[in-house]
């Protein structure tokens, strides 16, 4: 993620169901980003269970890949959690299988850090190369701009 005056890696979840895209309140705070405008919004959630209106803060940000290949500005919502315990993909026979068809991913190990970004469907697709491999386990890897990322 960069700014006019920082540049940091951050942890980013892909969501096809989530219809907006958000960054952490704090993160946004941190990195020196200016607000674009408010939106209040009711969220719909799992079981049809519907939150209080909310005001979120609207931002423009702009997100690199690792490989510094790619680079692209959107607005994002605040938030100040965005989800809890996604663990990073633990070591297993994927891993293996991952490595012979030379995709590399980089959300890997034991330490798992707070999401700070939610890239939403209203982005998602913009993001997507069309190049995905289903593993014999099941799991599913879908290369982005960003990188790739595995779904279940």
């Amino acid at each position: 993620m960069i700014s006019d005056k920082k540049e940091v890696s951050v942890r980013i979840i892909p969501d096809f169901v989530s219809q907006r895209s958000y960054i952490l309140k704090s993160l946004a705070e941190e990195i020196g980003y200016i607000p674009v405008r408010k939106e209040t919004l009711v969220h719909s959630l799992f079981g049809g269970i519907k939150s209080e209106k909310f005001e979120h803060t609207c931002y423009q940000i702009r997100l690199r890949s690792l490989e510094k290949n790619f680079a692209c500005n959107f607005e994002a919502l605040d938030q100040l959690t965005i989800c809890n315990n996604v663990t990073p993909v633990n070591a297993g026979p994927w891993m293996k299988k991952l490595q012979e068809i030379n995709i590399v991913l980089t959300d890997v190990g034991e330490k798992s850090q707070p999401v700070q970004v939610l890239i939403g469907a209203d982005l998602l697709g913009k993001f997507l190369t069309g190049q995905r491999r289903v593993l014999s386990c099941g799991l599913e890897a879908i290369e982005t701009l960003l990188g790739w990322f595995l779904r279940t």
